[in-house]
């Protein structure tokens, strides 16, 4: 069964919540989950459009060393609402240089080892076991909406950059680009 999750904007976290998410459904349902980590769309920016490629690699990294068994990233100019046959080609030879050059797919657990990321995948599991439904629920309720402003991101752009053209929502649901 496939498992879909984001990946934000801390590798660590992304890395520890990736280990902690494969260890708590193999407890639960004694399977190995197929983890698909998707990019967060919430860390694209129109300002400065072209750091969208560097945040995009970092959560590809992230996820490949956390275990991921697939990676979708965002085109970097999608949050211009229409994204370019670039954008797309970026997203995707950003994975494809990571696999085949990084080697990344070749090491078991290239975190193993890692006492800080041993030490935040078990932080994680453990809270996770002690937390109710009813908990999780009222955190992610209180997680910061869609449209609030992300300092770095869609607040203090960089003077002098024109941003991209803003998204006009048409109801319809992002195409997800391999």
């Amino acid at each position: 069964q496939e498992v879909r999750t984001s990946i934000g904007r801390d590798v660590f976290k992304a890395i520890a919540k990736l280990r902690a998410l494969r260890i708590l459904w193999l407890e639960r349902t004694g399977k190995n989950p197929f983890i698909h980590a998707v990019g967060s769309v919430r860390s694209l920016t129109r300002y400065d459009a072209h750091t969208n490629i560097l945040r995009q690699t970092t959560q590809a990294f992230a996820a490949a060393v956390g275990g991921a068994n697939a990676i979708t990233l965002w085109p970097y100019d999608l949050a211009s609402g229409d994204p370019s046959s670039l954008g797309q080609r970026i997203a995707l030879n950003t994975q494809l240089i990571l696999l085949r050059e990084s080697r990344l797919d070749e090491i078991a657990d290239p975190a193993k080892g890692s006492y800080y990321i041993d030490w935040l995948t078990r932080e994680l599991v453990e809270r996770t076991r002690s937390t109710t439904r009813k908990e999780l629920y009222a955190r992610r309720r209180s997680q910061p909406q869609p449209d609030e402003p992300i300092v770095g991101v869609t607040e203090f752009p960089l003077a002098g950059q024109t941003p991209l053209p803003a998204i006009q929502p048409e109801g319809t649901s992002l195409p997800l680009f391999a």
